[in-house]
């Protein structure tokens, strides 16, 4: 493998990992859009964010598939050689590797969900009772998803060799 083939290949993949992202986002976005406007008052600020909320995805979509087609020129842009690359992983360190990366883009998923539900919570009115309540009575959704996600994501990064020697015994068992 040389050095432009693995850096596109690298760029594939982070090009289909946006493409799912953006298409597990996609029935979010449409229940979101389906919403009725509520007053009138409410109508102009829906209407913005819905018009965000489409305008993200599209460039997310945009954006996953112009890398995806144009890899091979961003490879050979990126990289000055194409020299003979020879990695040496092992199965179990690459699952290792694996469940790492996968770890903190799950914990920074989290994050991106908690962020908005953080924002509503210092910005809470003055009025309300309880600025927790505040925050959990309106983003409940996003706390919990965005709780567990993270959670999930340092049990993957924090545990992943633990993960790997249950993989192992349970492969063992079943030669």
């Amino acid at each position: 493998m040389t050095t432009r083939t693995a850096t596109r290949v690298v760029l594939r993949i982070w090009a289909v990992m946006l493409l799912v992202r953006t298409l597990i986002a996609s029935p979010a976005l449409l229940a979101y859009l389906a919403q009725s406007s509520g007053s009138s008052a409410d109508a102009n600020v829906l209407y913005s964010a819905r018009l965000s909320a489409v305008a993200s995805l599209a460039v997310q979509l945009l954006v996953a598939l112009a890398i995806f087609g144009t890899a091979s020129r961003i490879a050979a842009w990126i990289t000055d050689d194409d020299e003979d690359v020879t990695i040496a992983f092992d199965a179990q360190a690459l699952m290792a590797v694996g469940l790492a990366i996968f770890g903190v883009s799950v914990v920074v998923d989290g994050l991106l969900e908690l962020g908005p539900a953080l924002y509503a919570w210092i910005n809470a009115p003055a009025d309300s009772s309880s600025n927790l309540s505040f925050v959990a009575e309106r983003w409940s959704t996003a706390l919990i998803r965005g709780t567990l996600e993270v959670v999930v994501g340092l049990a993957l990064f924090f545990g992943r060799r633990a993960l790997l020697r249950m993989w192992r015994k349970a492969r063992m068992q079943d030669a």
